[in-house]
């Protein structure tokens, strides 16, 4: 009796070293819950927080002529300790300073920053005066944050690529490098920056334009699609089980 009581006490220590079990597969497609445009300036204070799109790549112009687009995602939906399988990052490119086809990569953020209320003119490429809480060129949020470097804090390897051209839809994923970003996100929310858009700067007229999470059609805000399979506890009342055994 003795024995078969250990062996039990045994099983149940491994059960809750092993700590959480994998469920079943699941999928959520979740819209951007901040985006904006870091518009190459000295001044650092032009930003797009509030605006219908954001843009990446180099315009025509012959100085401060850079963009690159902000998307972060609350991913809080997700429950803790789950295991990320696939990520999909789908965006709307509404238009091109040309016809020509560039790559755009994605590349994680490193540092916090922010999304204000400035919305540029029209087609909006120029941006507008930032606003409190703006991530600028130089701001990573304006009034209170600076990013380390000018033109946003993020890691120097893309997670994904893909390759742009005319008006459509554009897709990233799923990366092993996307996904590991996700995984750390979910894992340490505090973390979760999202990516940069990074166009070809390199370029003149690459410079690309995309529906921003304010876009007025819903169907062509970016749209981040995780698939993750969710823990499943340990069943309950292993330990009072045991406890049993000692009556």
């Amino acid at each position: 009796m003795r024995r078969s009581k250990m062996a039990c006490i045994a099983l149940c220590w491994a059960a809750e070293a092993l700590g959480p079990r994998v469920g079943a597969a699941d999928t959520l497609t979740l819209t951007a819950t901040r985006d904006n445009t870091l518009i190459e300036s000295a001044m650092g204070n032009l930003s797009n927080g509030a605006g219908t799109y954001f843009f990446a790549g180099r315009t025509g112009q012959s100085s401060d002529a850079l963009r690159r687009g902000l998307l972060a995602f609350d991913l809080t939906s997700v429950p803790a300790e789950s295991s990320i399988g696939s990520v999909i990052l789908a965006v709307h490119l509404s238009r091109a300073a040309s016809a020509a086809t560039h790559e755009v990569r994605l590349h994680r953020v490193l540092a916090p920053w922010g999304e204000g209320t400035s919305i540029g003119g029209s087609g909006e490429g120029a941006g507008a005066p930032a606003t409190p809480g703006d991530a600028t060129w130089i701001h990573a949020s304006l009034g209170s944050r600076i990013w380390a470097s000018p033109g946003g804090d993020f890691a120097s390897a893309p997670s994904a690529t893909a390759a742009a051209s005319g008006p459509g839809t554009l897709t990233w994923g799923s990366t092993p490098a996307m996904v590991a970003d996700v995984q750390a996100w979910v894992d340490a929310p505090e973390s979760a920056h999202g990516w940069i858009v990074l166009g070809d700067e390199a370029t003149t007229r690459s410079a690309k334009r995309f529906a921003s999470r304010q876009n007025a059609s819903v169907s062509m805000r970016p749209m981040l699609t995780v698939t993750f399979a969710p823990p499943t506890a340990v069943e309950s009342g292993t330990w009072g089980r045991v406890k049993e055994l000692f009556r």
